[in-house]
């Protein structure tokens, strides 16, 4: 995955009229993609049983999701 650098702390994210900074813009469609699109977005967990105490993230590679399980 591509690196995405924010911009500097003191870029305003609105700009004159409301309207978002392009600068800004750029940076969050880029993390919008990397989160919706990328690795992140493929991220799947089972839902069906909550993941209990003590439990971590285990790869089921039949439903091919992440299930709660002993490490």
């Amino acid at each position: 995955m591509k690196k995405i650098d924010l911009p500097a702390s003191d870029v305003p994210m609105v700009i004159a009229g409301g309207v978002v900074n392009p600068i800004w813009y750029e940076k969050l469609t880029a993390l919008a993609k990397a989160v919706n699109g990328g690795i992140l977005g493929a991220i799947d967990f089972d839902n069906s049983s909550p993941i209990a105490n003590g439990q971590v993230p285990v790869w089921d590679n039949t439903a091919k999701k992440f299930k709660g399980g002993a490490n």
